[in-house]
């Protein structure tokens, strides 16, 4: 009898959940289209759904709507910065952990995103980085 060849993983959105699995609901704010795509390449198989939006004032709305687990946000968007964006999504989703993925690596924006609320910063460049600290830390931001 020949061995039998393991099936390819399910896309997340149409993965069959039991009653011990928890749902990841991710939500990916950029706005630059091919940014939002990388992302979501590198982490939207972690996720159960998955949303994109362009800028802080729709991902606030969708929000409202989605409560995701995890917002990946942007902070330099116009008009409404990553930062303002934040500080709404939280006050709406206090629950919601916020991850900022920004081309910019200085120390002290990345102080200023964690004392903002944000779970945790990482550069774009460090996409891979992003992975492993959501598959390491999933319990945490499933379970706030």
């Amino acid at each position: 009898m020949a061995p039998s060849i393991p099936s390819a993983p399910s896309r997340p959105h149409s993965r069959s959940r039991n009653k011990t699995e928890d749902i990841m609901k991710l939500l990916i704010v950029d706005d630059h289209g091919p940014t939002r795509e990388m992302i979501r390449q590198m982490i939207g198989p972690l996720a159960l759904e998955v949303r994109e939006c362009a800028g802080g004032a729709e991902a606030v709305r969708a929000c409202a709507d989605f409560c995701p687990n995890v917002v990946t946000l942007d902070l330099h968007m116009m008009p409404m910065t990553g930062f303002e964006a934040m500080r709404q999504i939280l006050a709406g989703q206090p629950r919601a952990h916020v991850i900022v993925v920004t081309q910019d690596a200085d120390a002290g924006l990345r102080q200023l995103s964690l004392r903002s609320g944000a779970s945790w910063f990482v550069t774009k460049d460090n996409l891979a980085g992003l992975r492993i600290f959501m598959e390491k830390n999933r319990e945490i931001l499933l379970n706030p």
